[in-house]
């Protein structure tokens, strides 16, 4: 995932992330609000996301769900919070997490999981 400027040279392209797995595949996402864009790595069973604040984009990708075997995430973004949607085999009908924009690592279950 490369980021470039209008107007300026793409050798002046800064390169945001590569993915050296080749079982997983990249996929980009405007957040609803514009505010974000959401990169995200997958392969069969595992999906972790980054995050660009489109107004700061010298600060380059931040991990919003970590890459971790078995789960698979997707996320969203309103007002002063991220929504994630998590998957996993313990948790196979999904469950909602919620987290404030300034520590993703501070996750609150919405809705949780149920059979």
């Amino acid at each position: 995932v490369w980021r470039h400027n209008l107007g300026t040279e793409q050798a002046d392209d800064v390169c945001l992330y590569h993915e050296v797995d080749d079982t997983f595949s990249l996929d980009l996402k405007a957040s609803e609000s514009k505010c974000y864009l959401f990169v995200g790595s997958e392969s069969k069973t595992t999906r972790f996301i980054q995050y660009l604040d489109v107004s700061k984009p010298d600060e380059g990708l931040k991990v919003l769900t970590p890459r971790t075997e078995g789960v698979d995430t997707e996320v969203s973004h309103r007002g002063d919070h991220f929504y994630i949607k998590r998957r996993s085999d313990e948790c196979f009908n999904s469950e909602l997490l919620v987290c404030p924009l300034n520590n993703v690592s501070a996750t609150s279950v919405l809705l949780p999981h149920r059979e």
